[in-house]
Formats: structure tokens, sequence, C-alpha cells
């Protein structure tokens, strides 16, 4: 889960977007299927838990959608690996009650229980396969967001240590540290090209003392 935790700016998110609605569409009519199956008393409490458990792992996810909409990666990643680990895990043990609770079942109704077990391990597949290609998708976002523009900078910076002013200095205008440095890198080139430009000046000048002085020794 970024952070879609967080994405380049500029990347096109259409597409993970449309495949995480999807695959949450999934969930809802896998559970609706599975609601019809429900029994009273032991069953319908572990049915009540994997709800509550449900619900309290999309207003997570509302948290982590919501950083990221602000472009602030960071915080979408340590909710997803510290508070959203956590609560995929209490989501996962619900399910597995209610999954071992059909299982022990089985014998008395063996078809019925196939089936409903059949439904719950679908569903859970399906949450947490999207769950787990959705933190994928979102450490490798957020690893390129980060990574490709300071590999950028450091290049820009090698070229400006080497006397080349001309190098355009990438990320200008990001809202986070990566931003930040590549203002700061900016400056250090705008003074390196008004020391550039003050030295030629002095030269020139210089230049023109020695004229003046070959002319009027006097």
């Amino acid at each position: 889960q970024n952070m879609l935790i967080s994405s380049d700016p500029g990347t096109d998110m259409s597409k993970i977007n449309g495949a995480f609605a999807a695959a949450m569409a999934g969930r809802v009519n896998a559970w609706k299927s599975y609601q019809n199956t429900i029994t009273p008393g032991d069953e319908e409490k572990l049915a009540a838990e994997i709800e509550k458990q449900t619900t309290t792992y999309d207003a997570m996810w509302d948290k982590v959608s919501a950083l990221l909409k602000k472009g602030d990666r960071e915080a979408a990643s340590q909710i997803n690996s510290g508070e959203g680990l956590a609560i995929t895990g209490k989501l996962r043990d619900a399910i597995q009650a209610d999954l071992d609770y059909n299982a022990k079942g089985a014998d008395k109704a063996a078809q019925r229980g196939q089936e409903i077990y059949n439904s719950a391990f679908y569903w859970i597949f399906g949450v947490l396969g999207a769950a787990i290609a959705f933190g994928i998708v979102v450490a490798c976002a957020l690893v390129s967001g980060v990574s490709r523009p300071i590999t950028s900078m450091v290049e820009a910076m090698k070229k400006l240590a080497s006397g080349d002013t001309n190098t355009s200095i990438p990320a200008q205008g990001r809202k986070d540290e990566v931003g930040a440095m590549a203002d700061a890198v900016q400056v250090f080139k705008d003074n390196m090209i008004t020391a550039s430009r003050l030295e030629a000046e002095q030269k020139a000048e210089q230049g023109l003392e020695g004229i003046n002085v070959a002319y009027n020794p006097n």
C-alpha cells in the first residue's frame, strides 16, 4: 500500500487506480455472496469481526490516499508499513478464524461448508492479493519518484563541478525535500555564473588598463 504510496509527479496513475478500484469492487461482491450463507450464532459473530476489521482497513487506506493526493509520500509510506501492516494482520486473523470455524463444520454439512470456505477463501485472496500488489506498486513508485530525480541531480552537480554552467537542474518546483535540494543546487549554479561573469569583466578591465599603459607610459 503510498504512499499508491507515492508516484513521481506527472506519472499517469489512472490505470493503477482503475485496477485497484476493480479489485475492491470484486471484494465487495464476494463478501455479499458470502453473507447469504452466514448462519446465526458463532459464524455471525465471526463475520461481524471481519466487517469491523474491514472498516478499519478501509479507513486506514482513506488516510493513505489523502496523503498521496497531498504529495506526502513519506507519511503515506509510514502508515502503510506501520499501521497498515497491523490492521492487515488483524483482518487476516479475523478471516482465518472464520475459515477455521467453517472447516470444523464441514463434516456435518460437507457441501455447504465447502461452498462457504471457497467463498471466504477467494474473498481473503482478493483482499490480500490486492493489498500486496498495491503495496508493491506503491513501493516502486516511491523509489522511482525519489531515486530518479536525485540521480539526475547528481549528474547535474558533476557537470557544474567541471565548469559546465549550461546544464539544467532537474526536480525544481517539487514540494518536497528533493525539490528543496534542486533549488539549492540552482542557487549554486547561479552563483557560479555570476562569479564567471565577474571574473571575465575583471580580466577585460585589466586588459584595457594594460593597453592604456602601453600607449600612455607617462
